[in-house]
């Protein structure tokens, strides 16, 4: 995973961990970045016994810097390109109400993220602080469309949620690639944090205060994890391994996450974020599950099923 790193902790290090933030201009922060170059796109081409064709309605994204193709679009797909990302968090940033903290390229440039800091932190019953952040994340294979949200990242483990999920139609959107990405309105509209970051704050503090018991811990665990074919064996183990997190893990021996409905949210976060997976699952991997993908849903999942305990 290529990624940049500013103001790093030693705890980040499992997202963040290759280069060095040097200068403050579009450009210096594309090269620290190694995103210093854009997406080109060239005709598919193909053979035939009767010589060389074009396909004109689909092109290979490719990168200007090796070359190196990234993936095969229609041609009305619109790439998000990594000083369009760049530009749009210097903004926010001179705005004064976020600071940039980490971008990064997935998957040689399949997918480009970013995270910005949000000014307003929260602490649950006095100890347990929680920092909001913009995450803005782009697909460009085309597997994934452009989201820009609001997340939560709490700072003893660095669990991270979207702090959008009680009103995502609001301050979680989504873009299509077939429109291009209107970056004004967005900064427009996330200049300041908006109230939503307020709304989780309150859910949070009154999970935190939710008792749950072990029982239902295990059926919460058990239904966002357990198959329908999983063997007894694999049952158990899954099932173990949540509950022992939940109860034993440093990260949740705070008041606010022992025994409570908000210790339940963070066992899962904590596993998604940082243990999804095994020994041959790289850190791309988790960080695209835990920020784009099935590890996201799970996050999601348990979320609801807590307020509904």
């Amino acid at each position: 995973m290529d990624t940049l790193a500013l103001n790093r902790s030693e705890d980040q290090k499992v997202y963040f961990s290759t280069h060095t933030l040097a200068g403050d201009t579009t450009e210096a922060l594309l090269r620290s970045a190694q995103l210093d170059w854009e997406y080109l796109s060239s005709p598919v081409k193909y053979d035939t016994a009767q010589g060389e064709r074009v396909n004109d309605n689909s092109v290979v994204l490719y990168r200007s810097d090796n070359l190196d193709p990234v993936a095969t679009v229609s041609n009305r797909f619109k790439p998000v390109q990594p000083k369009e990302l760049v530009d749009f968090y210097l903004n926010l940033s001179r705005a004064g109400h976020y600071q940039l903290d980490a971008l990064g390229c997935v998957g040689g440039g399949s997918k480009i993220w970013g995270l910005a800091k949000g000014t307003t932190e929260f602490r649950i019953q006095g100890q347990d602080v929680v920092e909001p952040y913009l995450f803005f994340a782009t697909g460009n294979d085309g597997n994934a469309a452009t989201q820009i949200k609001i997340i939560s990242k709490r700072r003893v483990c660095n669990n991270q949620l979207d702090a959008t999920l009680s009103e995502p139609g609001r301050w979680k959107i989504v873009i299509p690639h077939s429109t291009t990405v209107d970056f004004d309105a967005i900064t427009k509209r996330f200049t300041e944090l908006p109230g939503t970051w307020s709304n989780f704050e309150a859910t949070s503090n009154v999970l935190a205060d939710q008792t749950i018991e072990d029982k239902k811990a295990f059926e919460i665990f058990y239904q966002i994890y357990v198959n329908k074919d999983d063997s007894n064996a694999t049952i158990e183990k899954k099932t173990t391994r949540m509950m022992e997190l939940y109860k034993y893990h440093p990260t949740q021996q705070l008041r606010s996450t022992q025994k409570t409905a908000w210790g339940v949210v963070n066992a899962v976060t904590l596993y998604e974020d940082h243990l999804y997976g095994n020994s041959k699952t790289s850190d791309a991997s988790r960080f695209k599950s835990a920020m784009m993908g099935p590890g996201e849903k799970r996050k999601a999942q348990v979320w609801e099923l807590v307020q509904a305990a």
